[in-house]
């Protein structure tokens, strides 16, 4: 698999990246780079803030639809439709792309579409601190579009290395999943799901104990990490922190469980999913574990949507689709 690694370095999009290095690296070709820069950008940020926000609202006024976020507090916004959501989504494509053809980053990418084909598959690695380019809608890029076995990851820039998944489909998977107590969750049919793949060695258990996750992964040495409930991202400073609720008064911080993490990846940690809202304060968290496959939600999602989005990775990825297609897959299910 080609990787495309883009370093954004320093800079925001109010005032602009001078210097992003941009890299393809493949099995079969030595490595290429080359420099470009991006131009300030407000527009873009204005509509993305303008999108969460509105996205939000949304969420929070659809009170049939159960999500698994945790509650947050009422916007002063008012007769907001789908339909305004779905021409903000459009405005945010066309300003995305303007803004990445627009810049000298447009000639890196002619140069780098010589090198790629269609057919093959692509993963784009996003390195940025930044938080406001971790939220960007990536997948909105024409890139995508014109290369559809192409798929996005973030990484801090600290983090150079994506690691290539061991763990094969047909093989034993051990796997240790931690469920939420919400009832209303109905985490039941996320357990289910995790049941009905073949070949795996599933440990399910809750608790609102770090102590007692710390102890289990220690003990468990498992291949993949599943963990689904209620989840946010909350803002310090210039950093983002991940907490999840293992029911909604308890709250875990992600970092309490970092060095254990570090230690389970060491021991054949492949793969851990956060089956919860809000989780770019995780992925951001996280980055520098060294997780070669770390799933996140980018939003508040339906708890629905959470479910069907579990059962398309599964599916797809116990029929022997390799798991990043899989991902992909399930994600334009979505």
């Amino acid at each position: 698999m080609k990787k495309v690694i883009i370093k954004l370095g320093n800079g925001a999009l109010d005032s602009g990246f001078s210097s992003v290095n941009v890299e393809l690296k493949g099995e079969e070709r030595t490595p290429w780079q080359d420099l470009c820069s991006l131009r300030a950008a407000p527009d873009l940020k204005s509509s993305l803030n303008e999108w969460e926000l509105l996205y939000r609202e949304i969420v929070r006024l659809n009170r049939d639809d159960l999500h698994r976020g945790v509650k947050f507090a009422e916007q002063a916004i008012t007769n907001v439709s789908i339909q305004d959501l779905r021409n903000l989504h459009d405005r945010l494509k066309i300003e995305l792309n303007k803004w990445l053809t627009e810049s000298d980053f447009h000639r890196i990418e002619k140069s780098l579409r010589t090198k790629l084909n269609a057919s093959e598959e692509i993963t784009v690695i996003i390195q940025a601190a930044q938080r406001s380019i971790w939220q960007l809608p990536w997948y909105l890029w024409d890139f995508f579009t014109d290369y559809p076995l192409a798929i996005e990851v973030f990484s801090k820039p600290q983090n150079t290395d994506v690691s290539n998944l061991l763990v094969q489909p047909n093989a034993k998977v051990d796997i240790l999943a931690l469920f939420g107590t919400d009832p209303l969750l109905n985490l039941d049919r996320d357990f289910q799901c995790l049941k009905s793949l073949p070949d795996v060695n599933l440990k399910p258990f809750e608790t609102t104990s770090a102590q007692d996750i710390v102890a289990r992964l220690n003990l468990n040495s498992p291949d993949i990490l599943y963990i689904s409930g209620h989840g946010e991202s909350v803002e310090y400073e210039s950093d983002l922190e991940g907490v999840i609720y293992l029911n909604p008064q308890t709250p875990l911080e992600i970092s309490t469980l970092k060095a254990e993490l570090k230690k389970a990846v060491i021991c054949g940690l492949q793969i851990a999913i956060f089956n919860c809202c809000s989780g770019l304060g995780i992925a951001h968290q996280l980055s520098d574990v060294n997780i070669p496959y770390l799933i996140v939600m980018r939003a508040e999602i339906p708890n629905r949507i959470a479910q069907y989005f579990l059962e398309n990775l599964l599916f797809e990825y116990s029929n022997g689709v390799d798991f990043v297609r899989a991902f992909q897959l399930a994600h334009e299910r979505i």
